[in-house]
């Protein structure tokens, strides 16, 4: 059996672009983001697909990371993996949160 890929380099820009966002540089996070989104436009429509450094936000990242399998993870390093979230994406689902979230 070969090597197989475990991660997608998309899934490392994407991670990239938040250690910018992080380190509150919004210019990088969106030009990392730009590589991926540019790689995958059709041709002619690589403008339309570039974001600006104001759009370049935790949320919007983890809709850009959502196809990259890693979604669960991604909320709970994010802080976003809530009573609220689950409420709000499966009603059924009964979650107890003794932290308080």
């Amino acid at each position: 059996m070969g090597d197989i890929a475990i991660i997608h380099l998309g899934n490392i820009y994407l991670t990239a672009a938040e250690a910018a966002l992080y380190t509150n540089n919004q210019a990088k996070a969106a030009e990392y983001v730009n590589v991926i989104r540019k790689r995958a436009a059709l041709a002619n429509r690589e403008m339309a697909m570039t974001v600006t450094p104001s759009q370049v936000t935790v949320d919007f990242l983890l809709k850009e990371r959502a196809g990259e399998h890693w979604r669960w993870y991604d909320l709970k390093r994010m802080g976003k993996l809530t009573k609220q979230y689950f409420q709000s994406t499966n009603q059924v689902v009964s979650v107890d949160f003794t932290d308080g979230t």
